[in-house]
């Protein structure tokens, strides 16, 4: 794969080409009824998405819809901003597509976002997968990338908490300034990075002979009744955040079909 991409986003391209390889089979074609110029402008976007996934340009996509923030912030709102609660992007398709990569890298490291037993897994994965990378590199006489390999929960634990603090946290509240009702999901994975920290906590006192109790019963309660309540919030929020995404698509796009095409993107959200 490094070889046909040219080592340029070796992933994030084969899944643009798989992905439009699977959309190019007749039974799962969801395209088919678009004209020639939509389709043209539904891929590009789909493929800008997607290349925007790749951690290489995480900064650059980053700074680049915290400076329209900061813009916004001091500056009178315009009409689409007051009707779709979503600040900072002005009606034109750059400013569409730049929130769509932003959506679409947070989506990429969403698992924060879940309930800590899907995070939990999606954690578990990822740590298999760096841990086989090192076993791999080892094997093979290649430079070994030791900064990804895990010898133990605690290690485990602080590789999730520094993820969180410096790539994801800063991500979706970047995401969350602009998108309101996803403050829900915001708020669950600060509670997520807060888990780990008391997994770190737990597994420090517990090696210390003199630690008795390590974390307090009542607060392993309190934590859990918090996750509840932000889960129960997050999906209150779902149908409110969905219509304001499909209406910022609807005010933003220059396509004359758009409004089929709203009503195709509703459809499959909803699905």
């Amino acid at each position: 794969l490094a070889v046909t991409y040219n080592d340029f986003s070796v992933m994030e391209n084969h899944h643009c080409a798989y992905l439009f390889r699977l959309i190019g089979k007749p039974e799962s074609n969801l395209i088919e009824h678009l004209d020639i110029e939509t389709r043209r402008e539904l891929r590009s976007s789909m493929v800008a998405s997607i290349l925007a996934t790749d951690m290489a340009v995480h900064f650059e996509v980053l700074s680049k819809v915290q400076n329209k923030q900061k813009t916004a912030a001091t500056s009178p709102k315009s009409a689409t901003e007051i009707e779709t609660g979503v600040l900072g992007f002005a009606p034109h398709r750059e400013d569409r597509l730049l929130l769509m990569k932003l959506m679409m890298h947070a989506a990429d490291i969403g698992h924060f976002a879940c309930p800590w037993a899907t995070h939990k897994e999606w954690a578990d994965r990822i740590t298999q997968e760096f841990n086989a990378q090192v076993h791999t590199e080892r094997e093979n006489g290649l430079p070994v990338s030791s900064h990804l390999e895990v010898t133990s929960d605690v290690a485990m634990a602080q590789g999730q908490i520094a993820f969180a603090n410096f790539i994801v946290i800063p991500l979706w509240e970047t995401l969350a300034t602009s998108l309101r009702e996803i403050g829900p999901c915001y708020e669950l994975i600060k509670l997520t990075r807060q888990r780990w920290a008391l997994l770190v906590d737990y597994e420090s006192k517990r090696a210390d002979p003199e630690t008795k109790t390590p974390i307090e019963v009542p607060q392993m309660y309190a934590e859990a009744a918090a996750e509840e309540d932000c889960v129960h919030r997050m999906h209150s929020a779902l149908p409110v955040g969905l219509h304001a995404i499909v209406k910022t698509q609807q005010m933003l796009s220059e396509s004359r079909n758009q409004s089929s095409n709203v009503s195709c993107y509703t459809n499959a959200a909803a699905t």
